[in-house]
């Protein structure tokens, strides 16, 4: 099986309503757009390439840090109400675009969104390895909505929500369908708490800030 041909898509447009210049914000000396590239980087051993997707000058000099790639987003998809999905397409297109011999290599992309910094690559990998192992067309991060016992990886249906830690697609399926949800579907439950953070007005960041302050070496084995 071979898992290393991952395209990582990180989304991170300048403008946001509820929380001004939110992907840019630090916890813990970083920029949240800064933790998930770092996130990607460590799994080195499935990455193709990353690509973060922005409007936003200054995500696009922090990328350029990184040496990883970007895309200069166009303004019908850096609205408020613009899909992830769009910038997903948008991605795909291109890279096959500009980079079409490895872009024959996508086997799945992986969408990472800034504003849920605190990941378990422990987790992700597994997601990962059954995501290929099913053949599945998409798996995501998801919260339970009734309590109950369950396995980690539940088939998706309405016992389960996408919380919006990880998007995992199969790229040629993904083309076809523009849909994060639809085929074979699962959804990867994750039950700590810290993780499921999802940063969108002032009171989430300050949550987030509070939980890296108290358990920060905790956090180091979600984050890397």
């Amino acid at each position: 099986m071979i898992l290393n041909n991952i395209l990582f898509i990180i989304p991170a447009r300048k403008n946001s309503i509820r929380l001004k210049n939110k992907n840019i914000r630090k916890i813990g000396g970083r920029t949240l757009v800064q933790w998930s590239i770092d996130f990607a980087l460590n799994l080195k051993n499935y990455i193709l390439d990353i690509v973060v997707s922005t409007d936003s000058e200054k995500i696009i000099r922090i990328s350029e840090e990184n040496s990883i790639l970007f895309i200069k987003r166009k303004k019908h998809i850096s609205t408020k109400d613009s899909k992830s999905e769009d910038v997903i397409l948008d991605a795909l297109y291109w890279y096959k675009k500009n980079y079409f011999n490895k872009y024959e290599k996508i086997q799945a992309v992986a969408l990472l969104q800034p504003t849920s910094p605190f990941r378990s690559s422990k987790l992700f990998i597994k997601a990962l390895k059954f995501f290929f192992k099913k053949n599945l067309d998409n798996i995501f991060s998801a919260t339970p909505i009734k309590k109950k016992k369950q396995s980690i990886f539940v088939k998706k249906d309405k016992n389960v929500k996408p919380n919006g830690n990880f998007y995992i697609t199969k790229s040629n399926f993904f083309l076809k369908k523009k849909n994060l949800f639809s085929g074979n579907s699962y959804g990867c439950i994750i039950k700590n708490k810290n993780l499921l953070v999802d940063i969108d007005t002032l009171y989430d960041y300050q949550q987030a800030k509070k939980i890296f302050s108290i358990g920060k070496n905790k956090l180091k084995n979600y984050t890397c």
